[in-house]
């Protein structure tokens, strides 16, 4: 499968076993995308033709919004952001969003608990969440409060609009 297994251990503090092997992603409409076929620069092609998308982005980082738009700023996509999780609920409720990309460790209110609170009022709304905790148990409790896939950061820029795409519709 082309893979590398390697481990490393600290005496005393841990070990960490890691397995890494180049497989297809599944994406809707059953298509697959491998390293092979697909770059990011072609997925952001791909992003760069899609209009009237309104993105709802709960993150209190200025440099992470930034960042969001520097790899967006030549999409038609249209970004609207929230300081914290009790902001973009609010923001939420009075807008009308396509999807949402939500941070997990925000002031005032956590992704966790805005995502509970808006899968009470929307089920479909696509979330995607964001955070630098990206440990199986982080995914697994983002999954668990209603987000509908993870992007860990850094961001992994290709993920992104993977994600991105998956769930606007496009892919």
């Amino acid at each position: 499968m082309d893979g590398v297994i390697h481990i490393e251990s600290q005496f005393g503090v841990g070990s960490s076993f890691i397995l890494e092997l180049h497989l297809p992603i599944s994406i809707k409409n059953n298509l697959s995308v491998t390293d092979d076929n697909i770059t990011v620069k072609s997925l952001e092609n791909e992003i760069n033709v899609i209009e009237n998308i309104n993105i709802l982005v709960a993150e209190d980082n200025k440099m992470n919004q930034t960042l969001l738009v520097m790899l967006l700023e030549d999409s038609k996509l249209n970004l609207e952001f929230a300081q914290d999780g009790a902001i973009a609920v609010e923001m939420f409720k009075k807008n009308n969003y396509d999807l949402i990309l939500m941070d997990i460790q925000m002031p005032n209110m956590n992704g966790y608990d805005a995502t509970e609170l808006i899968r009470e009022e929307d089920k479909e709304i696509p979330i995607i969440g964001l955070s630098a905790n990206a440990m199986e148990d982080d995914v697994k409790k983002a999954l668990e409060s209603g987000m509908n896939s993870y992007v860990a950061k850094p961001i992994d820029i290709e993920k992104l609009y993977i994600e991105l795409l998956k769930y606007i519709g496009k892919v």
